[in-house]
């Protein structure tokens, strides 16, 4: 291990991508490493390895001269299908779709792919039928790795490992392992390297998914230029962002149950979306009669329709950005009042409330009963009530029931109160902050690249 550290070159970068692999695992798993704890650990996996070797090969001396006796195999009965599909959660837990990403498989062909099968019965057949299969099967396989389902490549049905790894490519969390290695069978160029630098800031299939489908994307190109110049993917780039599309299409979350949504929602909001089209038509028409309107000056007339297009979009963002100011300038003014607002209103609560004591004191001068009214902001106030329940006696069952039955109506008002400010925070999720009932405290950037990554609220949170 001394001796790779002080290695350099190809040999140099090879180790540190060992070492960050084995980081990125550990810190998938909550566990956090510095560089120098993740040798150590890999020097004892290493040295676990080799004792273990050197005890079965141990042994087996020992049963050849008999010293000791042959361990007696247990032979594993064959598991029926029902059995098989309900390990298919166990089978994920340790794995075992690992070895299924082989890259020197993982070629699929670049003409349109079928099933491997003879054109005619005369025709000379040179593979086996097992070879055949296996040649189908690792196409296949290669394929749905990619998230391509090609028709006729399937049409014969799944055999039962291809529908263990269809369930298991689906789910949008993987093991980060096993998307480091279904990264690495995409195409040639992933190395381990380049595949962990790309997880290191991406470390998930979600985070994936979000990056090649962000809003933040004007076109292709742009997400292939960066592609190629943050995550230093030259070759092949294009290819590697298409197939990361490709597999968030056949995502179960993104994929599968966005477009059964949008398959129950599409009847009742077929006149939504007609209203919708209309707004977009009569935009159209009101843009085309701006650059008709903008072609007749004189300066105009020499130039191309994109061209006019480019100059009334600067002059929009222009606009833009001072109408973005202004309502900055008013924001500001207006959350300044509000401060000011809210220690008036703290003033005149308190004030109000000093009088009321006052009056309740006259009261008692006067040998006045004195009315203990419940309030509903009594009930609003979840500390001070649960900190009085908490600290309540509980000596006989009376005082325990009385103690108990107030913590648990403290929950149970403490959830529905709750409960309700959640929904009206998700029901004006898409009103501006102005109009928002419930107006958020703090927004700050995401870290990271959120805009690119398509994370936040419009890289906010």
């Amino acid at each position: 291990f001394q001796k790779r550290e002080n290695e350099g070159g190809i040999a140099k970068m090879k180790w540190d991508a060992s070492v960050r692999k084995k980081q990125i695992q550990l810190r998938a798993g909550g566990k956090q490493f510095d560089r120098d704890g993740v040798i150590g650990l890999l020097m004892d996996e290493t040295i676990k390895s080799g004792e273990t070797e050197i005890v079965a090969r141990f042994h087996e001396l020992a049963v050849q001269r008999g010293f000791e006796e042959a361990k007696e195999e247990k032979v594993e009965e064959e598991e029926d299908l029902l059995s098989k599909i309900t390990s298919l959660a166990n089978a994920k837990k340790k794995n075992v779709f690992a070895a299924m990403f082989k890259r020197d498989e993982m070629t699929i062909p670049k003409d349109a792919i079928v099933t491997p099968r003879a054109e005619s019965k005369d025709e000379q057949i040179k593979q086996t039928a097992s070879t055949q299969i296996a040649s189908m099967t690792a196409v296949r396989r290669a394929a749905m790795i990619r998230g391509v389902f090609p028709p006729k490549l399937y049409e014969v049905g799944f055999m039962f490992e291809e529908t263990m790894l269809k369930f298991e490519l689906a789910n949008p969390e993987p093991h980060i392992e096993s998307l480091l290695n279904r990264i690495r069978a995409f195409d040639q160029v992933m190395t381990y390297l380049k595949t962990e630098d790309l997880l290191l800031e991406l470390p998930g299939k979600r985070l994936l998914i979000k990056y090649v489908s962000s809003p933040f994307w004007k076109d292709d190109a742009q997400i292939y230029k960066d592609f190629e110049k943050h995550f230093r993917i030259i070759r092949n780039s294009q290819a590697i962002v298409d197939t990361i599309r490709d597999v968030a299409a056949t995502d179960m979350e993104h994929g599968v149950v966005a477009r059964t949504y949008g398959e129950v929602v599409s009847v009742p909001d077929y006149l939504l979306q007609v209203m919708v089209s209309s707004r977009i038509q009569a935009g159209l028409k009101e843009a085309s009669d701006r650059l008709e309107k903008m072609s007749r000056s004189t300066e105009m007339k020499e130039l191309s329709n994109p061209e006019r297009i480019d100059i009334a979009l600067e002059k929009d963002d222009f606009d833009l950005k001072k109408r973005q100011t202004l309502v900055s300038q008013h924001s500001t003014a207006i959350e300044k009042l509000f401060k000011r607002l809210s220690t008036a209103q703290i003033m005149l609560d308190e004030a109000a409330r000093k009088r009321e004591n006052m009056v309740r004191l006259a009261k008692k001068f006067k040998q006045k009963p004195i009315a203990e009214v419940i309030e509903p902001a009594h009930r609003l106030d979840w500390m001070e009530r649960f900190m009085i329940a908490k600290a309540a006696p509980e000596a006989t069952p009376q005082q325990e029931e009385t103690k108990y039955y107030e913590l648990s109506a403290l929950a149970h008002d403490f959830l529905a109160t709750a409960t309700k400010s959640a929904m009206i925070i998700i029901d004006e999720m898409a009103f501006p902050n102005h109009q928002k009932s419930i107006k958020p405290v703090d927004e700050r950037v995401v870290d990271g690249r959120a805009a690119e990554g398509g994370r936040g609220d419009k890289g906010l949170r």
